[in-house]
């Protein structure tokens, strides 16, 4: 069964805002269609959910929250229909998450042997073994590939669907499938043999 940790949030460290007036003077020649500021202020907060999800740190987050801003900015004429900007800018985002977590693979030093910020994972007022538990799956997150983990947190953290998470992560669906079911086996059998039950 599909496992949806109850016992975390994904709390939303406050973005500066100031991105949404970055570098305005290099763009008076080109109005957007769209305000940036005002992109800004309805989707900040769920970019900066996925962030602190993906990377497990509010550092992180504040800093994918304006990569993804100002790259949405320099972009901002291909956004013809604002329903679109959602997964526009999410899909921005997971592409800028997937670098930073290769590079974390790669470089082994970024979080290696230290503590994921369970003080902001966790749900506040959480049980020290409901803590225990997010910081146990984090570690298991961390020794999955990239693309797993991408998979399995879009679809259990953040509660995507699976045609979602292929639309965002630039998957066929039969590839989002694959991976979540992967995804979600290793993470279940790692938990099983450390003797943690699984919520349904």
């Amino acid at each position: 069964a599909a496992c949806h940790m109850k016992c975390m949030t994904v709390p939303v460290p406050h973005p500066d805002s100031s991105v949404g007036r970055a570098r305005t003077s290099e763009v008076v020649s080109r109005p957007p269609q769209f305000g940036i500021e005002d992109l800004f202020r309805q989707h900040a907060a769920a970019i900066a959910s996925l962030g602190l999800a993906m990377l497990q740190s509010s550092e992180e987050a504040d800093d994918l929250v304006q990569d993804v801003f100002l790259r949405a900015w320099r972009a901002l004429d291909r956004l013809e229909n604002r329903d679109a900007a959602r997964p526009w800018l999410m899909t921005i985002a997971i592409r800028l998450a997937r670098t930073r977590l290769r590079r974390r693979k790669l470089t082994r030093l970024i979080f290696r042997g230290e503590e994921p910020e369970i003080e902001k994972v966790a749900a506040p007022g959480s049980l020290p073994e409901h803590r225990d538990l997010v910081k146990r799956l984090y570690r298991i997150l961390d020794d999955l590939s990239v693309e797993l983990r991408i998979a399995w947190v879009l679809r259990y953290v953040q509660e995507e669907t699976v045609q979602n998470v292929a639309a965002l992560s630039g998957w066929s669906l039969s590839t989002a499938k694959r991976r979540i079911q992967t995804a979600d086996a290793l993470v279940s059998a790692k938990l099983n043999a450390a003797g943690v039950k699984r919520t349904p």
